[in-house]
């Protein structure tokens, strides 16, 4: 590389490492590229190929930030390939979704955990930076000493040395907020004592702060450090670090195993400080030159999960720099639930077998329900409809951060297991405990994550995805009268990360009076969780370990992004022999969209029609139906039902394929339905040899490729069916993939989401094409659409687009305690010039972490959003809905990616609720209910109040699939087929946004509203112009080719 000196020769050097990225080199390409870019380190191909190098290394962090400086790059340099700069800009932003925290921004424009932040690091400023006792009796001693120590060690509570402060993770405001907060309290304190007419705060003290942002990344470290230099914080006060310094693993490394006698971990650990452990941890940390630190917030760890695991190694990784009396922030959690009998939560969690059975004309589901019923799942409760049947009552005893700091064992480390007894209020069946967490992060300033409602909180529930609960399923679901006193056994496991809760009918002294019951009543509150012996069982079904419980929901709520791959993607025949953590691999959609009634009728009256046509093409073949995404063979047992002589399905999901195993047995479809474990991809057809007779579809059933496969699991269930009977083989060298007995006639799928490209449809169904489907076969769904319209939502741009975040300040400025027991020379027992100091510190911090904030995110900030527009209250279509585009899956051959326009009349600022109004499971029509529970009042926008003159900021769009005689599945808003989630509406911001045009001067000048989409990364983008019927100079014209994805464009 020492040899290259000019353009063409880095340009060459540029596409051989792109090579080596085709060639499958990665570590080779790297090499080059980064070569390349140490010569020319403003070569926008350089850093956008070395972007997708890291991307292919599984490294999102430095993946987004060569995309982003590529974009940057771009943008501003001529010569560059014209679709690179939107390209690497879209590509930042999906690396950045793998990295960032989910949903950050709207937990950081969240005004209501703003203000709860605000009020605890205000106190917890106020507290650090009392003054120390020299000062105090200095100042009373006489003005000028006063001055002189407070200058000396304003706000260092101790010894007259800096504080020093460390937060770890988060992408909020908290570090920058704190270190705010302390520097104005020192400012204020020396303007007290000896210049209260000084003005400047930065004059008042040169540097009382130290604080050290951790981060576990270098993407959010970036970032961290971008919003401290737009703040103008100097380096010297912060340091914003992925991972913890040297010196801290060094000062891991000295003894510091002492442990403070009796420390029970009650009390606000806020005010409480840590004890004589910390203190023999600080010493050392001084040894090894590390200064100790005064306060420590795990900004990281608070949110709507329960991540004990988490705080306890940020814990342990913040001990040995603990200063003796350090402040800990959170101080305390703990898991809050309340009874609930609500259908819809049941309809997340098991299929409504009457439903079921009426709408597949007889199928039995009952094993899906056996096989995938799953103890607990994450969402937001507000959405649906639910009854309280008890007041909230805590599920676990308060988890205190000196108890994980100093016997971090004793919560994650065992299983722990106690009844908690709960007295209903309301008569109703028990379906669930709605769970939720809370954490004090100062001496009672809490922060829940309970549902809106119980909250008392007026934002809508759709603007928060951050908040969301943990249902809690019972199986028994006894049923209740009020008074009435039930037991549940909660248990702890899994390292901490886990919760289980279940009712324990064995506890006969809960129909006795109360005085009988051995457990302590919710009222009085919940004795400490003894730890079980070891080998002790937990609750039936539930294995022991730190993977018990294994859900693929935890981390998220609503609308979940799918689960954890289903092992390794082997090629094994899916029976009937399934395990009990198989519930935890699947979807967390997938139950829900079972229950999704015009869905299950759509296809099933579709595939009916399709397999009489199929047959009717080719009378006396055997016919084969291919069903792509097959999850529990649905669709495959309608094929088979319908007349199809065998249905195979392909199902990447273990659990998913094992249960279809044991739904097709039970409904006696075993001959004619297979499930095979592995995607399409790996689908082949088998080649018909002289000596092969010809294939019988009737025949065949289901093998991989494989010496010596392997069963799904070791033995079967009553309720499944093993059957090993090959669909057909060949040796074991030749190829991998399964074969298919001949190409399909017909070929069934769902792989729609929310954004019907999101599950690869189009790459799918072109290879399902070229390698598994007859010339002729036909498709269900046949075709599908998007339909878009121009909309406005001032309230969703807030807070999902334009990054503005509420500082997390106190809402008022009140003159420290101390400054004011201070007083000082101007008069007053407040001092009026420490007021003024202090306040002024506060306005500026006000104004420059928004602005400090946008700087820094507004570039990685999503560009869409998948939710119920009807749940926005100000949300107006300002268009009549269109369709966009509409692709035929029969096309041959058919486009990867695609432009398409359409354009659409303007209208008058229409709420979505009053064109499309919200329909139940059932398709009956419901009042729009934004909260849980049916007395909850609808909240909604009257028609033409809401957006009036100015501009369009977002554009709506769903999609619509067609199933010939079952008609159309509709994904619009308030659709049957989006009421429980699994299906929602896009949301596509506009940047820039759309300045309005009256419809009446639209009219009158014929303009139309011309909306586009063009498939990005297996996603559809949207973009809206004014234009003239007739006028095709618009840059978003319909097109269809085979996918010009830029240069090196990759899916994260």
């Amino acid at each position: 590389m020492n040899n290259l000196t000019n353009a063409d020769a880095l340009d060459v050097m540029v596409q051989i490492g792109r090579q080596a990225l085709e060639r499958g080199k990665v570590d080779q390409a790297r090499t080059i590229l980064g070569g390349v870019l140490t010569k020319a380190p403003n070569h926008t191909l350089a850093w956008f190929s070395l972007g997708r190098a890291h991307l292919l290394k599984g490294s999102h962090d430095h993946a987004a930030m060569c995309y982003s400086r590529a974009a940057s790059l771009a943008s501003s340099q001529r010569g560059a390939p014209a679709n690179l700069l939107p390209v690497a800009k879209d590509n930042m932003v999906l690396c950045a979704e793998k990295v960032l925290p989910r949903d950050w921004l709207p937990e950081l424009q969240d005004p209501h955990l703003a203000q709860r932040w605000g009020e605890a690091l205000g106190a917890l400023a106020a507290q650090l930076a009392a003054p120390s006792e020299p000062a105090a009796a200095a100042a009373a001693a006489s003005p000028a000493a006063g001055a002189a120590a407070a200058t000396e060690g304003a706000g260092a509570g101790a010894a007259g040395r800096q504080l020093r402060v460390a937060v770890c993770g988060g992408i909020g405001l908290q570090a920058l907020a704190l270190h705010g907060l302390l520097k104005a309290h020192a400012a204020a304190a020396a303007a007290a004592a000896a210049a209260p007419a000084a003005a400047d705060v930065a004059a008042a003290v040169p540097a009382p702060v130290s604080v050290t942002w951790v981060h576990g990344d270098e993407l959010c470290r970036t970032l961290g450090a971008q919003m401290a230099a737009a703040t103008g914080v100097p380096a010297a006060e912060m340091e914003v670090v992925n991972g913890w310094p040297a010196g801290a693993a060094a000062a891991a490394a000295a003894p510091a195993t002492a442990a403070a006698d009796g420390a029970s971990g009650e009390g606000s650990q806020g005010s409480a400080g840590v004890g004589a452990a910390e203190a023999v941890a600080g010493a050392a940390a001084a040894a090894a030159g590390v200064p100790p630190l005064d306060m420590f917030v795990a900004a990281g760890v608070v949110g709507s999960r329960l991540a004990l695991p988490e705080w306890a190694a940020a814990l342990a990784q913040a001990r040995p720099r603990l200063a003796p009396g350090a402040l800990l922030c959170p101080s305390r959690a703990r898991l809050v639930g309340a009874l609930a009998a609500s259908e819809d939560l049941r309809a997340m969690n098991e299929v409504q077998l009457d439903w079921m059975r009426e709408d597949s004309r007889g199928l039995d589901y009952g094993p899906v329900n056996e096989l995938l019923w799953r103890p607990a799942r994450s969402m937001q409760v507000s959405a649906f409809r639910y009854a309280l049947l008890s007041e909230p009552f805590p599920l676990l005893p308060d988890i205190t951060a000196r108890e994980l700091l100093e016997a971090p064992h004793t919560v994650t480390g065992r299983v722990r297991r106690h009844d908690v007894i709960v007295t209903a209020t309301r008569s109703g069946r028990a379906d669930c405990v709605i769970t939720w967490t809370e954490y004090e992060l100062a001496p009672g300033v809490w922060v829940s994550y309970a549902p809106h409602e119980l909250q008392g909180r007026c934002d809508p529930p759709v603007l928060c995805p951050h908040v969301w609960q943990r249902v809690q399923y019972l199986s028994a679901r006894p049923a209740l009268e009020p008074g009435a006193r039930l037991a549940l056994q909660v248990t702890l496991s899994g390292g901490g990360s886990e919760v289980r809760v279940e009712y324990d009918e064995d506890l006969s002294a809960v129909q006795g009076p109360p005085s009988a019951v051995a457990t302590a009543d919710v009222s009085s509150g919940l004795p400490p969780g003894e730890p079980l012996p070891e080998g002790e069982l937990l609750p039936a079904g539930e294995p022991l370990g730190r993977d018990s419980s294994s859900s693929s929901d935890d981390d998220g709520g609503g609308n979940e992004e799918g689960g954890a791959a289903a092992g390794e993607a082997g090629k094994q025949e899916a029976t009937g022999q399934a395990t009990g953590s198989g519930s935890g691999l699947i979807l967390p959609y997938h139950m829900s969209m079972l229950n999704d009634r015009i869905r299950t009728q759509s296809y099933r009256a579709g595939i009916e029609a399709a397999v009489a046509e199929a047959k009717a093409r080719h009378p006396g073949a055997p016919m084969l139906v291919l069903d792509v995404g097959s999850g529990t063979g649905l669709l495959s047992m309608m094929a088979a039902r319908a007349g199809a002589d065998k249905a195979i399905g392909c199902e990447r999901e273990l659990a998913l394929a094992v249960a279809a195993g044991a739904v097709t047995a039970a409904n006696g479809l075993s001959d004619a339905v297979r499930s095979v474990q592995v995607h399409s991809k790996d689908l082949r057809v088998a080649p018909e040899t002289p000596d092969q007779p010809p294939s019988n579809a009737a025949g065949q059933g289901a093998q991989p490729e494989a010496a010596d496969p392997a069963p799904a699991s070791s033995a079967p269930t009553s309720s499944t069916l093993t059957n090993p009977t090959p669909i057909a083989s060949s040796s074991p060298s030749a190829s991998s993939a399964v074969l298919l007995p001949r190409r399909a006639g017909l070929v069934v799928h769902e792989i729609f989401g929310t954004d019907p490209l999101s599950e690869h449809i189009l790459p799918t169904m072109a290879q399902v094409q070229d390698s598994l489907a007859a010339p002729d076969a036909l498709f269900l769904p046949s075709a599908f659409r998007i339909v878009a319209a121009l909309a406005r939502s001032d309230m969703l741009h807030a807070r999902m687009r334009a990054v503005r975040p509420p500082p997390p300040l106190p809402a008022l400025a009140p003159v420290p305690a101390a400054v004011a027991e201070a007083g000082g020379p101007s008069g007053g027992p407040a001092g009026p010039g420490a007021e003024r100091v202090f306040r002024q510190a506060l306005e500026r911090l006000a104004r420059l972490l928004p602005a400090a904030a946008a700087a820094a995110l507004q570039p990685w900030v999503p560009w869409k959003a998948e939710l119920d527009v009807l749940r926005v209250p100000d949300m107006v279509l300002l268009s009549e809905p269109a369709a966009v585009a509409a692709l035929d899956l029969g096309s041959r051959p058919l486009p990867r990616a695609f432009r398409a326009a359409a354009d659409a009349e303007p209208c008058a600022p229409t709420p979505p609720a009053v064109r499309f109004p919200r329909c139940g499971p059932t398709g009956d029509v419901l009042p729009d209910l934004p909260y849980g529970g049916p007395d909850q009042g609808a909240v909604g926008v009257a028609e033409g109040e809401a957006a009036g003159p100015g501009s369009a900021n977002c554009v709506v769009y769903w999609f619509e699939a067609d199933c010939g005689s079952g008609g159309w599945i509709s994904t619009q808003p308030g659709s049957s087929s989006t009421y429980y989630g699994h299906w929602t509406s896009n949301v596509q911001f506009l940047d820039p946004v759309l300045p309005l045009v009256a419809p009446a001067v639209a009219a009158a000048g014929g303009l139309m509203v011309r909306l586009a989409a063009e498939c990005v990364v297996d996603r559809v983008r949207m973009g809206a112009e004014w234009v003239q019927p007739g006028d095709d100079s618009s840059s978003s014209e319909d097109e269809a080719g085979e996918g010009d994805e830029g240069p090196g464009q990759a899916e994260p």
